[in-house]
């Protein structure tokens, strides 16, 4: 009888270990199978910092935004950084102070959310891997359906920089922004001068002739 309890506790004990390996990956590291990857070892999960934009394909925008006839869609990257302002005074303002757009200064991201160029005063668009870069000029704008963030934007390229992607540019349109929007007080005489860099984000389609 001694034998066969032992036989049977062994057989409990190894099931318990092959259930132990099955949830938390083998003894080589081997990933558990759970429903995030599909049950596949060695697929990824989702990432849910970085959702998906899905194909490329041209955003939905109001009419003035359009992007010039005969213009394909090249390329899309997000964007997040900042929008710089300085405070400043103008007669314009109620209080003789407001804050004036300076600059942009965010980092470029493919759809898996790498970085791979950035986007600074030109407004300027450079990609990291060919150095190439273009520069645009506001054509038209539309108010952002976000709340207190800053309009959608179409913009004509006006010069490109180096040998690349970039130089191929020949309008991108501004959608999806989040953000951005300069405070309406916190200039004053006091602060005339001082620089305010408030978070945005955004994403950029890029378009070719």
């Amino acid at each position: 009888m001694f034998p066969s309890v032992r036989s049977s506790v062994g057989r409990l004990v190894s099931l318990a270990l092959a259930l132990g390996a099955a949830a938390c990956g083998d003894l080589n590291g081997a990933p558990a199978m759970t429903p995030d990857n599909g049950g596949q070892p060695g697929t990824p999960a989702p990432n849910a910092a970085c959702p998906s934009l899905g194909g490329l394909k041209p955003p939905a925008v109001p009419a003035q935004l359009e992007p010039p006839a005969g213009a394909t869609l090249m390329l899309r990257y997000r964007a997040e950084g900042t929008q710089i302002y300085t405070c400043k005074a103008t007669e314009g303002a109620a209080t003789g102070f407001a804050w004036s757009f300076k600059a942009p200064q965010a980092t470029l991201l493919d759809d898996g959310c790498k970085p791979v160029g950035t986007h600074f005063a030109g407004p300027t668009w450079k990609l990291n891997a060919d150095e190439s870069a273009v520069i645009g000029a506001k054509a038209a704008e539309a108010p952002s359906p976000s709340p207190n963030s800053i309009p959608w934007l179409l913009l004509k390229a006006t010069s490109t920089n180096g040998q690349g992607l970039m130089t191929s540019v020949v309008a991108v349109q501004r959608v999806d922004t989040v953000g951005g929007v300069a405070p309406a007080d916190q200039c004053s005489a006091a602060t005339v001068g001082t620089e305010l860099k408030v978070p945005y984000t955004a994403t950029y389609y890029f378009y070719k002739n």
